[in-house]
């Protein structure tokens, strides 16, 4: 089925790995994906996205699109309302709605488990809210699949922010546990996007560069410190 940009073609986010545009499929809005340099990013999403297709948590994956120059594009939903950080600095938001939201980017991360997917890059950015306001889970560009996630060890490809200290730590032992326990990597990155939330889209360990953010990494008590930053109206069971 034909998908066409619309005329002239909207940009509506850009960047290193290349650009989104919004387009029609079907009489639906949706968005186009197009990678300018790694394809082997751009078909690894492709194969994650075709593997969580039909969640209602997951972005919606409709297909892919070659062009006439044969580059190879993903058609995605277009979620309106933007990623959940910028949505949360720019709205009154009330702790009910942070709940929900949270819940369902648990259910996606649920079933990308449950389908043998690990995200690796999970952060507030990735998590595209729809018309309705329902996140859903996004950029799969670096995940993986369990049989293929054994990292060069310290290497970590998500944002350092989310990034679980085994991934960015040299360390045999944690490695280990690492190889052992993925999915648990994904869970530490849920749980800094839970603060996050709470926080109306702050990040963990803002101001700090790559190294400092690995040296609290290093050092357990750095989450008691995060702990003591949530807001005093946090409630005891969010």
């Amino acid at each position: 089925n034909k998908v066409q940009l619309d005329q002239p073609p909207i940009v509506i986010g850009k960047g290193a790995m290349g650009e989104v545009y919004l387009a029609t499929y079907r009489n639906e809005t949706v968005v186009v994906k197009k990678s300018q340099r790694d394809m082997d990013i751009l078909l690894k999403e492709y194969s994650n996205y075709a593997k969580l297709e039909n969640h209602y948590n997951i972005l919606k994956f409709y297909g892919v699109m070659r062009d006439s120059r044969h580059s190879f594009s993903l058609v995605l939903e277009y979620a309106q309302n933007g990623n959940l950080s910028s949505y949360l600095k720019t709205h009154t938001t009330t702790f009910s709605f942070k709940a929900r939201v949270c819940r369902d980017i648990a259910l996606g991360l649920m079933h990308c488990h449950n389908n043998n997917v690990l995200h690796f890059d999970l952060k507030p950015e990735n998590i595209l809210l729809d018309a309705n306001l329902i996140p859903k889970l996004a950029d799969f560009g670096i995940s993986k699949t369990k049989s293929q996630m054994i990292l060069d060890h310290g290497k970590a490809g998500g944002t350092l922010n989310y990034v679980a200290p085994e991934r960015v730590c040299r360390d045999s032992k944690m490695r280990e546990y690492f190889e052992k326990f993925p999915k648990l990597s994904d869970i530490y990155s849920f749980g800094l996007i839970l603060w996050s939330v709470a926080k109306d889209g702050g990040h963990p360990y803002e101001g700090l560069d790559n190294e400092q953010i690995k040296e609290h990494k290093r050092n357990p008590t750095s989450m008691i410190e995060l702990l003591r930053k949530l807001p005093q109206d946090t409630p005891e069971d969010y």
